[in-house]
C-alpha cells in the first residue's frame, strides 16, 4: 500500500487521455485505437472501463469508425486491419468524443477501483483484462488484435455482412 501511495505522489495525474499520460493514437479506415500509459493517479471516465488506478495504468481502446456493408474474406480482413500511427499535427478527437469502445485491453499494477460495465470492484496488486462489446444484432466480421508489450502493432477490422 505504501508503494501505491508513493507511486501516486511520484507519478502524475491524468483523466482519460489528458494530463500526465503517454497517448498513442492509431487509425485505419474502419477505426481508431487509443493507447494510454500512465504512472501515478489515472482516472478513466468511460462507462465501459471506468475507474481509478493508483500505480501504473496501461489501456488500449478500439473504437469503430466506419462499419462497412458487403461480403468479406478473412484475407481481406487481415490485409486491411493494420493500424497506422496518427500524425502529431493531425486534428484528432479526444477519447471522450469517440463514443464507447467496441473492445479494450487493460493491464494495471497498484490499487484499482473499478466502476465500469463489468462491475464494481477493488483490486490491490496486478490485473489484466480484455473485453469486447458487439451489438446484439450485428452480423459480420470483427478482427481485434494487439499485444500490450508491442505498442503500435494493433489490428482492427469491422465489416457488417448484410444478407
Amino acid at each position: 500500500m505504501v508503494f501505491c501511495v508513493a507511486m501516486g505522489m511520484c507519478g502524475g495525474c491524468a483523466v482519460n487521455d489528458v494530463g500526465l499520460v503517454r497517448v498513442g493514437r492509431y487509425e485505419n479506415e474502419m477505426g481508431h485505437v487509443v493507447e494510454l500509459d500512465a504512472v501515478g493517479i489515472h482516472l478513466i471516465t468511460n462507462r465501459s472501463d471506468g475507474g481509478l488506478t493508483i500505480g501504473r495504468s496501461h489501456r488500449v481502446y478500439f473504437f469503430a469508425k466506419n462499419v462497412e456493408a458487403a461480403g468479406a474474406g478473412i484475407g481481406e480482413a487481415v490485409d486491411r486491419s493494420v493500424m497506422k500511427a496518427v500524425a502529431k499535427d493531425k486534428a484528432i478527437k479526444r477519447m471522450g468524443e469517440l463514443g464507447e469502445p467496441m473492445a479494450w485491453m487493460s493491464r494495471s499494477e497498484g490499487v484499482m477501483f473499478r466502476t465500469g460495465s463489468g462491475g464494481v470492484g477493488l483490486t490491490v496488486g496486478a490485473r489484466t483484462h480484455a473485453e469486447m462489446r458487439i451489438a446484439e444484432k450485428f452480423e459480420g466480421v470483427v478482427v481485434v488484435y494487439g499485444e500490450m508489450d508491442r505498442p503500435g502493432g494493433y489490428r482492427f477490422y469491422v465489416k457488417e455482412i448484410k444478407p
